[in-house]
C-alpha cells in the first residue's frame, strides 16, 4: 500500500439542520449539547490516489473534537484502535499509527488509506480554523457571547 501525503477535508452542512438549529440559546447551551449541532457529512480526501472516506449524519462540532482528540491521542503514545463515532451507522473511523509516520485509517465500510500523520495533522489544522470560521458565520451564538466560546475555538495542535 502506498502512502498518500496530500490529505484534505470538506464538510458539508445538512440545511435542515441549521433550520432547527437556528432556535437555540447559545448563552446558556452546555458544551456537550454543542457536539450534536451543525450535522452534515464529513469528507476526507486523499490524493493522488483519489480515495475518500465519509462520516454521514455528524455534528460537524463533535466531529471536529474527536478528530483533535485523535491527533492528541497519538501524540500522546496512543498508536491504535481509536474509534471516532457518535453514531455508528453514520461512520466511523479507526486508526492505527505506526512509527515513522505512517498512518493507517480505516472506516466502517473496510475502505482502508495508508497516509503520512503530519500531514493529515496540517490537513486537519487548516480545515478546524476553517470550520470554526464556517460556524460562526452561520450560528453566529456560538460566538464570544456563548459560554462555550473559548472551548470551541482552542484548536490545541
Amino acid at each position: 500500500m502506498r502512502k498518500i501525503h496530500t490529505v484534505s477535508f470538506d464538510f458539508r452542512f445538512s440545511f435542515k439542520a441549521i433550520e432547527r438549529d437556528k432556535y437555540l440559546n447559545f448563552e446558556c447551551i452546555d458544551f456537550l449539547s454543542l457536539h450534536h449541532i451543525a450535522k452534515g457529512k464529513l469528507y476526507i480526501f486523499f490524493e493522488p490516489k483519489r480515495t475518500y472516506l465519509v462520516l454521514k449524519k455528524v455534528g460537524l462540532i463533535d466531529c471536529l473534537l474527536q478528530l483533535r482528540s485523535i491527533i492528541n491521542a497519538v501524540e500522546a503514545g496512543e498508536a491504535d484502535n481509536f474509534l471516532d463515532s457518535s453514531d455508528y451507522s453514520g461512520g466511523a473511523l479507526k486508526y492505527s499509527f505506526k512509527l515513522g509516520g505512517d498512518f493507517f485509517i480505516r472506516n466502517n465500510q473496510g475502505i482502508e488509506v495508508k497516509t503520512d500523520f503530519y500531514a493529515f495533522k496540517e490537513a486537519l489544522k487548516k480545515f478546524y480554523e476553517n470550520s470554526m470560521q464556517d460556524l460562526l458565520l452561520l450560528y453566529p451564538g456560538l460566538g464570544p457571547c456563548c459560554i462555550n466560546h473559548n472551548s470551541l475555538i482552542s484548536s490545541n495542535f
